[in-house]
């Protein structure tokens, strides 16, 4: 037997085989992580704390809420970039003020804030499954079913509002 090598056999495959794979998940997981970094900044989410004092700062109350060219998750706190409609989004209720206090939470893989752990989470379960168990086609059409509901029941649209009902 020479000096320095090891056994060779159906263990020391098995244990070659799990630091293979092992070595794979790593790389998977720092390329997920690169894309989500790169998604980040693509869409300009602003990794800082916000300042819950910031007249400027709502959360989106209705799911999927397009604004200044990216979609706003419903109890994502985003900053009012001027906009023509901003007003409107306020007195019809897609947006309101974020509370002073808010118990707000950071996603981790992108940096989003969101007004609760909640919605933190739910937007966990949809933007990042690769993080946890990937979910079956019926199983994201019951999240979003779940989601379109609690949003129909906790925060309705305000649409006596609108123009056409003053009239």
């Amino acid at each position: 037997m020479g000096m320095g090598r090891g056994k060779t056999g159906p263990r020391s495959d098995e244990r070659l085989e799990r630091l293979i794979e092992a070595d794979a998940e790593k790389l998977r997981a720092r390329e997920s992580l690169e894309k989500d970094r790169a998604r980040q900044r693509a869409s300009k989410v602003d990794l800082l704390k916000p300042d819950l004092a910031d007249s400027r700062l709502r959360v989106g109350r209705w799911p999927d809420l397009g604004y200044g060219g990216r979609e706003i998750e419903r109890g994502e706190i985003f900053r009012l970039q001027g906009m023509v409609n901003d007003a409107k989004l306020d007195r019809l209720g897609y947006v309101e003020r974020v509370s002073s206090d808010a118990e707000i939470a950071q996603c981790g893989p992108c940096g989003k804030w969101f007004v609760s752990e909640f919605y933190r989470s739910a937007h966990g379960r949809r933007q990042h499954p690769a993080r946890g168990r990937e979910l079956t086609p019926e199983e994201q059409d019951r999240e979003q079913e779940r989601l379109i509901d609690r949003a129909e029941a906790e925060t309705p649209l305000y649409l006596d509002k609108t123009a056409a009902s003053a009239r």
